[in-house]
C-alpha cells in the first residue's frame, strides 16, 4: 500500500502500527493482533509515553510491514480523531452498500475507505466523543483508543480528507446503537434455537476443563445468548466437582463484556470433542447451502466470522515503497513506477542491482571493521507476468549506464588503438625473432635472441577492451572472460529468461559450470587453467538484475541444481502483485525531466573511476550505533532458522540475509553521500534492514513457486471439488473417495488440506464420529463462494 489516497493529516502522524492474524486455541475466527514497527506486540496502556514512542509514521510502518497482514492507525487520547467502523454493510456478490451504511457515510461526510474484508468501511472524522459500539448492527465508534486496519482503498464518492463530524451525525449514531442494545441480540425464537444448539454442544464438553477454558465457555455463552444465557452456563458448570456455587458464578458472569470470544469458541471446542453441528432449519441456514448428495451438511460459521481466504499458490507479498531508496534514486524509482504503472518493487530492486554494478569491486563493507568483509555484488530477480512493461523499467534503469559506457569508450579509444598497434608490432617482431633463433646454430647467439623475445613479451602492453559495466546474456565461460577483460567486475542485466537458461546450461543442452557465478557473488579468487582458456582473478565481483516471468522462473529454477549449489540463495527476490488488468490505459505520466536527469547524473557520478584497474577496494566499517541494529537483526534471523522455525524452508536464503543487509547498507550510504564515503551510518543500516524485512515474504513466495506444481495443485483440486458441490463441510474420507484418482495416499491429501487450512479456506481438523470409524472433519469458509475463482 503506497498510501497515496490516505489523507496527509493521517500519514504524517506518528500513530501507525502493524497487525497480523493470530489464531488462538479454541477460536474459529483469528484475531487482528497489533504490533509495533519494532516487532514488539502492542500491549500495556494505550496512549502512554511508551506506547506513543513505539508508534511510527505511515512510511515507516509500510517499510516494516514485511511478514504482517497490514498496517493500522492507532487512535490516542487527545488526538482529536474519531473512527467509525461499519461492518458487513456491503453485499459480497453485488458490491452494493445497504441503506444504513450509505446513510451513515453521507451523514459523516469524511474520508472513508474499504475494510480488509471489502464488506465494511472505515470512516475517520475529526472530533471528540466516547467509544461505543453494537455488534448487532455492525457499528463501532472509537475515540482515544483502539486502532483501525488501513487498506488505502478509498471508498468512491467520499471526501479525500478528514472532515469534522457534526453533532447531529454523532447523535444519530449513538441512537442507532442504543436502540440495538434495547432490542437485544436475538428475537425470542432465535434465542430458543440458540440455547438448544449450545446445550447440545455443551454435552460434549466436560465442565472439569481448565479455569481459562471454563471462563471462555462462559464468555461464549454470554456473547450468544446475552443475560438469559446464565442459566445455561450455571447448569453446565454445576456438573463439575469444582462448581463454585451460583453466587460466585454470577459474579464472573457480570464481568463479561462483548469482545473477541464468540460462540465459535464453544462450537470449536465441542467439535474437537466429537460434536456435529445440527442441520439448519429450512430457510434459516447461515451461509451457502450444500448441494452435494450424501451426508448431513453442518451449519457453517457466519460469513463475517471468517477471515478473507487466499487462493493456493497466491502468497501475499508486501509493497516495497520507492522511498526506501535514498534521494534521487528513490524519486526516480517512484516516477518510473508511476509512468509504467508497475509495482514500485520492480524499479526499486532493479535500481539496487545498478548500484551494485557501479560500486562492486571498488568498496567492501566490514561491519566490525575486521577481516569479515562483504563485497558489494548484489543479485536481484523480479518475477512479473508477460505484458507487465518489464522492458520499460529495464530501459529506464540501464539508460545512464549505457550512456557512461559510450562516453568511457570514447575516452579510451586512443589508448585502445595505441596498445593494439604496439601489440601487433611486438607480436610480429617476436615471430621474426623466433625464426632467427631457429636458424641460429651458435648457442650463445641463440640465447641472446631468446632473451630479446622475453623482453618483447614483457614490454608488450596488455590488451585493452572498451569499458563495459554489464552484459545482457553470457555463459559462465564467457563471464570469466568478461571479468578478466574488465578488471574483475561485470554486471548481468536482462528482462528475459535466457540468463537462467545459460546458468543451468539449458541453451546448450548441457550442464554449465557455476564456479565463476558463485565466486563472483562471494568475491573469491578464480584460477582457471584449461587448454585454450585462462582466467586469474583475485577479487571477482558479479552483480545481476533480472526481470523474468514467474512461469519461466519456476520452470527453470525447479531444476534442483541451481538451489543445491546455492545459486538461488544469493538472489534478492521481488514477487509483487500484478496490476495487469487494473491499469489506466488513458493515463500518461512520463518521468519528469529533472528526475530523469538527476538519476542519470547520480549514476554517472558513481561510475567515476570505474575503469581504473588494480586498486584495492576501500573498506567501509559500520559506525558504533549502526552495528547494534544489524546484529539484532542477524540474531533474530538466526533464531528462526532451526528445525521447525519460521525460516526452515528458506534457511539457505535467510542464512545470507544479514550479509545482504550489510551490502545494501553500504550501497545506500555511498548512493546518498558519494564516493568519498568512509563508513556506514545508522540511517543507511535502518534502510537496509527495513528492505530486508520486506523482502522475506517475497523470498517465501519465490521459493513457494518451486513446489507449486505439486502441493498447491492438489490444494486447487480440492478447492474446485468444494466449490463444485458448494460444500459447507466435509470429511477427509469424503474428499479422498471423490478424488481417489489423485489422492491414492491419504498423506498427499493431508498436505493439500493443510495448505487450504493455512489459507483460511477450511477450518482446522476436527474428529467427527459418524456412527462408524471417526474421520477428520472440516468446515468450509463461506467466503470462498464469493471470491473470484480465477485459476481455481
Amino acid at each position: 500500500m503506497t498510501g497515496a489516497s490516505i489523507p496527509k493529516l493521517l500519514r504524517d502522524r506518528p500513530q501507525w502500527l502493524l497487525w497480523r492474524f493470530e489464531q488462538h486455541a479454541g477460536e474459529k475466527k483469528p484475531r487482528k493482533v497489533p504490533y509495533y514497527a519494532n516487532g514488539r506486540r502492542r500491549a500495556g496502556e494505550q496512549g502512554s509515553p511508551e506506547d506513543r514512542a513505539a508508534l511510527v509514521t505511515h512510511a515507516a510502518a509500510v517499510r516494516a510491514s514485511g511478514g504482517y497482514a497490514g498496517i493500522g492507525f492507532a487512535f490516542l487520547p487527545g488526538d482529536g480523531l474519531i473512527g467509525i467502523d461499519l461492518d458487513a454493510m456491503i453485499d459480497a456478490d453485488t458490491g452494493e452498500i445497504c441503506d444504513r451504511g450509505r446513510g451513515i457515510i453521507e451523514a459523516c461526510a469524511s474520508y472513508t475507505e474499504l475494510s480488509p474484508s471489502g464488506r465494511g468501511v472505515h470512516i475517520i472524522c475529526s472530533g471528540e466523543t466516547e467509544t461505543f459500539k453494537s455488534n448487532v448492527v455492525g457499528i463501532e465508534v472509537f475515540c482515544g483508543r483502539q486502532y483501525f486496519t488501513f487498506t488505502g482503498r478509498h471508498y468512491p464518492g467520499t471526501q479525500s480528507e478528514v472532515q469534522p463530524i457534526t453533532a447531529e451525525a454523532l447523535r444519530r449514531l449513538r441512537a442507532t446503537v442504543e436502540q440495538a442494545r434495547q432490542k437485544g441480540r436475538r428475537a425470542p425464537d432465535q434465542a430458543v434455537e440458540g440455547a438448544a444448539k449450545i446445550e447440545t454442544a455443551l454435552a460434549y464438553v466436560s465442565p472439569d476443563l481448565g479455569y481459562d477454558d471454563w471462563i471462555r465457555i462462559g464468555m461464549a455463552i454470554h456473547a450468544e445468548l446475552g443475560e438469559g444465557g446464565f442459566t445455561v452456563w450455571n447448569a453446565w458448570s454445576a456438573r463439575s466437582e469444582k462448581y463454585p456455587g451460583e453466587r460466585d458464578l454470577h459474579n464472573h458472569w457480570k464481568s463479561f463484556r462483548p469482545g473477541a470470544i464468540t460462540g465459535a469458541t464453544l462450537y470449536s471446542m465441542a467439535t474437537d470433542a466429537g460434536w456435529r453441528p445440527p442441520r439448519p432449519a429450512p430457510g434459516k441456514a447461515n451461509g451457502v447451502a450444500r448441494k452435494a448428495a450424501g451426508g448431513d451438511p453442518g451449519a457453517s460459521a457466519p460469513v463475517n466470522e471468517w477471515p478473507d481466504p487466499m487462493m493456493p499458490g497466491a502468497r501475499a507479498t508486501p509493497n516495497i515503497p520507492a522511498d526506501i531508496l535514498p534521494g534521487v534514486f528513490g524519486a526516480h524509482a517512484a516516477a518510473v513506477a508511476e509512468s509504467t504503472q508497475t509495482p514500485p518493487a520492480m524499479s526499486v530492486l532493479f535500481t539496487i542491482s545498478i548500484l551494485g554494478t557501479a560500486l562492486q569491486g571498488r568498496f567492501e563493507v566490514a561491519p566490525f571493521g575486521d577481516d569479515y568483509r562483504e563485497p558489494l555484488a548484489i543479485w536481484t530477480v523480479i518475477c512479473y507476468p508477460v505484458g507487465g512493461r518489464k522492458t520499460a523499467v529495464f530501459n529506464a534503469g540501464v539508460a545512464p549506464v549505457l550512456r557512461w559506457e559510450k562516453l568511457a569508450g570514447d575516452r579510451a579509444r586512443p589508448e585502445i588503438y595505441r596498445r593494439f598497434a604496439a601489440r601487433e608490432v611486438a607480436m610480429k617482431r617476436i615471430e621474426r625473432l623466433k625464426q632467427d633463433a631457429a636458424r641460429e646454430d651458435d648457442a650463445a647467439r641463440r640465447e641472446l635472441i631468446q632473451n630479446e623475445i622475453k623482453r618483447e613479451r614483457e614490454n608488450m602492453p596488455d590488451e585493452l577492451k572498451p569499458p563495459r559495466c554489464f552484459t545482457g546474456n553470457a555463459t559462465p565461460e564467457r563471464t570469466e572472460g568478461l571479468l578478466a577483460e574488465q578488471g574483475g567486475k561485470i554486471g548481468i542485466h536482462s528482462d528475459e529468461s535466457d540468463t537462467f537458461l545459460n546458468l543451468s546450461g539449458g541453451l546448450r543442452g548441457g550442464v554449465a559450470s557455476l564456479d565463476v557465478v558463485l565466486k563472483g557473488h562471494a568475491g573469491s579468487a578464480i584460477r582457471v587453467d584449461r587448454q585454450g582458456r585462462e582466467a586469474h582473478l583475485d577479487r571477482p565481483t558479479l552483480s545481476m538484475g533480472l526481470i523474468v516471468q514467474p512461469e519461466s522462473f519456476a520452470a527453470l529454477a525447479a531444476g534442483r541444481r541451481l538451489r543445491a549449489t546455492g545459486v538461488l540463495a544469493r538472489y534478492l527476490y521481488g514477487v509483487p502483485k500484478s496490476n495487469i488488468g487494473l491499469r489506466d490505459v488513458r493515463k500518461r505520466a512520463p518521468v519528469p525531466r529533472e528526475v530523469s536527469e538527476g538519476y542519470h547524473d547520480a549514476v554517472i557520478s558513481l561510475l567515476e573511476g570505474y575503469e581504473e584497474r588494480g586498486r584495492e577496494p576501500r573498506i567501509l566499517p559500520f559506525t558504533a550505533d549502526a552495528l547494534k541494529p544489524w546484529l539484532d537483526f542477524a540474531e533474530g534471523v538466526e533464531q528462526h532458522q532451526g528445525e521447525g522455525g519460521r525460516f526452515e524452508a528458506i534457511s539457505d536464503w535467510t542464512s545470507k540475509l544479514p550479509g545482504h543487509a550489510a551490502r545494501l547498507a553500504a550501497l545506500f550510504q555511498i548512493a546518498e553521500h558519494g564516493l568519498d564515503t568512509c563508513e556506514v551510518g545508522r540511517a543507511a543500516v535502518d534502510r537496509a534492514l527495513d528492505l530486508c524485512r520486506l523482502l522475506i515474504p517475497h523470498a517465501e513466495a519465490a521459493f513457494g513457486m518451486l513446489g507449486a506444481d505439486d502441493t498447491d495443485a492438489d490444494a486447487l483440486s480440492v478447492l474446485r471439488w468444494i466449490r463444485a458441490g458448494e460444500r459447507q463441510d466435509f470429511t477427509r474420507r469424503e474428499a479422498q473417495r471423490a478424488m481417489h484418482g489423485r489422492f491414492t495416499k491419504v498423506e498427499r491429501l493431508e498436505r493439500a488440506l493443510s495448505v487450504l487450512r493455512d489459507l483460511y479456506i477450511i477450518s482446522g481438523e476436527k474428529k467427527a464420529a459418524t456412527g462408524g470409524r471417526a474421520s477428520a472433519f472440516y468446515l468450509v469458509n463461506p467466503k470462498i463462494f464469493h471470491v473470484t475463482k480465477g485459476g481455481a
